[in-house]
C-alpha cells in the first residue's frame, strides 16, 4: 500500500441530540455538515461532518446510544488551523471542559493540543496545525 489515509470514522450519537452534535462539530470545531438534509428527510440513517482534507466523521444517531466507556476508543485527533490557546478559550466559553493539554506526536510531528470531551463522551484531541 503506497498511499493511505483515514477516509472516515463512524461514531454513534443519541438520536435526540443531533443539535448538540452540530453545536460541537460544526459550531465549535468548524466542520462542515454533509448529507444532513438527507438524514433529516429520512433518506439516510446518518450524516457527516467534513474536515478540510476531505475526510469525514460519520455521525450515526441511534435510539440505543451508550456513552463510550473508554475501553474501546481512547480519542481521535483533529488538526485545526487555529491557535490552541484560542481553542482552549472558546472551549471554556462554550462549556466544554479541557481534560488535558500536551504536545503529542502525530503524523506531522509534535504540536500543541487540547483534549475536549464532546457532548456524548468521545474525547477529541484538537491539535494546532504546525
Amino acid at each position: 500500500m503506497s498511499s493511505s489515509f483515514i477516509d472516515h470514522i463512524n461514531i454513534r450519537i443519541p438520536e435526540s441530540r443531533v443539535d448538540e452534535a452540530l453545536g460541537f462539530y460544526r459550531d465549535f470545531l468548524g466542520l462542515t455538515p454533509f448529507m444532513l438534509e438527507d438524514y433529516r428527510s429520512g433518506d439516510r440513517t446518518s450524516f457527516f461532518v467534513k474536515l478540510d482534507s476531505g475526510q469525514l466523521i460519520n455521525l450515526r444517531p441511534v435510539g440505543d446510544f451508550e456513552r463510550p466507556s473508554g475501553s474501546n476508543l481512547d480519542h481521535f485527533c483533529i488538526v485545526v488551523d487555529r491557535d490552541v490557546d484560542d481553542v482552549r478559550s472558546e472551549a471554556g466559553e462554550k462549556g466544554y471542559e479541557v481534560l488535558r493539554e500536551s504536545t503529542p506526536l502525530g503524523s506531522e510531528g509534535r504540536a500543541p493540543a487540547v483534549y475536549v470531551e464532546d457532548p456524548f463522551g468521545y474525547v477529541v484531541e484538537i491539535k494546532q496545525k504546525k
